[in-house]
């Protein structure tokens, strides 16, 4: 745990001076990408590419929270604000706790290598089908113009 939140708290003391919408694609591509790393070297017994996935997975966690809450503080209006992040923190919350309890009644009723890989694969497919969202955005905003 140490790995990836140390990481990601590293990363947004690094990032912060960055704009939102220059880091969202490319730290969701690292989360992605970490995320299957890590996974690959769980399935090899390889610890040190588990480590190094993690930390990658941790640079694309904290790069793409940072962009989240930057994106949220540029598009709310000020009197909006407070709303937005309470909002966005019972998302994040629900979004952590759910999946981990899930994970630990998937861990008993059919492992935990089994359990960490569709875990790991369902991070991966969700990172990857917002980072198509996301790279999709300028053209489908393009194409609005042009109507």
């Amino acid at each position: 745990m140490t790995l990836l939140a140390g990481t990601g708290a590293l990363t947004v003391a690094v990032l912060r001076s960055r704009s939102a919408s220059s880091l969202l694609a490319p730290t969701s591509a690292l989360l992605g990408l970490g995320v299957l790393t890590a996974l690959a070297g769980i399935m090899a017994d390889l610890v040190w590419l588990a480590a190094v996935g993690t930390v990658v997975a941790g640079v694309g966690f904290g790069g793409s929270a940072l962009a989240t809450f930057g994106t949220f503080a540029r598009i709310a209006r000020p009197h909006e604000r407070s709303a937005v992040f309470a909002s966005a923190n019972i998302i994040n919350y629900l979004g952590n706790s759910v999946p981990a309890v899930l994970g630990g009644i998937a861990v008993t009723t059919m492992g935990l290598r089994t359990a960490t890989e569709i875990y790991a694969l369902t991070i991966a497919a969700i990172v990857a089908a917002a980072l198509l969202l996301r790279l999709n955005q300028p053209r489908a905003s393009r194409r609005r113009g042009s109507e």
